[in-house]
């Protein structure tokens, strides 16, 4: 880290990708299992020290290496736990996740599922990111330029692991956030199996961009949030929580509402509309990403149902999206991954009250797109104006971990 004004930019106590995004081509979730003895965790303890010195990218290497256009090439790694992977390899976090709900019982917990109406039955059969999440002891996020390079840097973090009693799953992987434009040669963000940009607006935060204006404890521990002063303990400073959600994009249902709504619009509305429109008012962008407003943004649109400015909270329940495509045995999806200081409170409250609940504002039913809702339910079209019409869900979780991304200093103090 060089000398002088100290900025969020330049910390290498922070695990890179939270702040400083991992942009690749190819990634990777390792999800992790100890096979080791739980009552000796000296070789969890020690492998954790090698990653240290080894693999982990801080948001220093990753802003470094950007700004001297030096990251042809470089491998980016970060490592993360779930409750019981803490616990295992530092006894410690049996008190210290005491009052920490949803970390403490996880993604594919029933607490979890019941919250976020996501149904068990749903859940990937037999992964490690579906029905058996509970068995995953942390993640290790990769990024790398191609595929070679990946597959070369998987092995490498295999036989690390693996020489300390540790298995590591490379079922979880993705084409990565951007690939060059065919005519431009601009790197630009994977579409989703909805033909989408994800992650194209993310939070600007004070500290590490210059125009930041949301308070950084908001998404990095140990900070101060918009709700105030850091309450967080020592031991939580400069990390942050996880969520990586594997979301199945139902094409099958999608394409015919589509057209579905083509035909309402036309017969109901008088509105001639193409299925590319008929996808933007669900979303609430174009696929170029261009962002819809006035009369055009539907009150019921993704964009509108998870925008914070419709409940006057214009500076809370935000989340860092590093969310990227998948295609598997025919199947297309997001692998959903953001970052938080507070799971319940942001992540949680999007999903569970923005999303799920058709009463929630802009009080237009739930959000089309990624809403909990199993049954059909109705949205109302032309600003609320016009028709109403049916839609089914079209966006199934297939998986879902929450896990807790510590700090250079915390790794290193559980490896002693």
């Amino acid at each position: 880290m060089p000398g002088g004004t100290f900025s969020l930019k330049e910390s290498d106590n922070i695990q890179g990708d939270i702040l400083a995004p991992f942009k690749k081509r190819h990634f990777a979730f390792l999800l992790i299992k100890y096979q080791f003895d739980p009552a000796n965790n000296k070789p969890g303890r020690d492998w954790i020290g090698q990653m240290v010195k080894e693999f982990i990218s801080t948001t220093w290497d990753v802003v470094k290496a950007v700004r001297d256009n030096d990251t042809d090439g470089r491998l980016w790694t970060n490592l993360s736990f779930t409750a019981g992977g803490l616990i295992v390899v530092d006894k410690r976090f049996e008190q210290r996740l005491g009052e920490l709900e949803a970390f403490r019982e996880g993604g594919s917990s029933d607490r979890t599922l019941n919250k976020l109406n996501d149904r068990r039955g749903d859940l990937q059969s037999n992964s490690l990111l579906g029905d058996k999440g509970s068995e995953v002891m942390g993640v290790i996020k990769i990024a790398a330029d191609d595929q070679k390079l990946l597959n070369n840097h998987i092995r490498a973090l295999s036989q690390l692991a693996g020489s300390f009693g540790i298995t590591l799953d490379d079922s979880v992987r993705s084409e990565g956030q951007t690939r060059p434009d065919p005519i431009t040669g601009e790197e630009k963000a994977i579409e989703s199996g909805f033909g989408f940009r994800d992650g194209i607006s993310q939070p600007r935060i004070m500290g590490y961009h210059d125009d930041g204006i949301l308070q950084p404890g908001e998404f990095i521990l140990g900070y101060d949030s918009e709700s105030g002063l850091s309450t967080s303990p020592d031991w939580m400073k400069d990390g942050s929580f996880m969520v990586l959600r594997k979301l199945e994009q139902n094409l099958d249902v999608w394409k015919p509402q589509l057209s579905h709504i083509v035909d309402e619009c036309k017969n109901r509305l008088k509105l001639e509309i193409n299925t590319d429109k008929a996808a933007a008012m669900l979303i609430g962008r174009t696929k170029d990403g261009e962002l819809l407003t006035g009369h055009e943004l539907e009150r019921f649109a993704h964009v509108s149902k998870m925008t914070t400015e419709n409940t006057g909270l214009s500076n809370r329940h935000r989340i860092i999206r590093r969310g990227v495509s998948y295609s598997e045995g025919g199947k297309v999806g997001l692998l959903f991954n953001a970052y938080m200081a507070n799971i319940e409170e942001q992540f949680e409250y999007l999903q569970t009250v923005w999303a799920n609940d058709k009463n929630a504002p802009p009080f237009q039913g739930a959000d089309p797109v990624i809403g909990n809702v199993h049954e059909p339910f109705e949205v109302a079209v032309n600003q609320g104006r016009g028709c109403r019409m049916g839609l089914s869900k079209a966006v199934v979780t297939r998986g879902s971990l929450y896990t807790f991304v510590p700090s250079l200093t915390l790794l290193r103090e559980i490896a002693r």
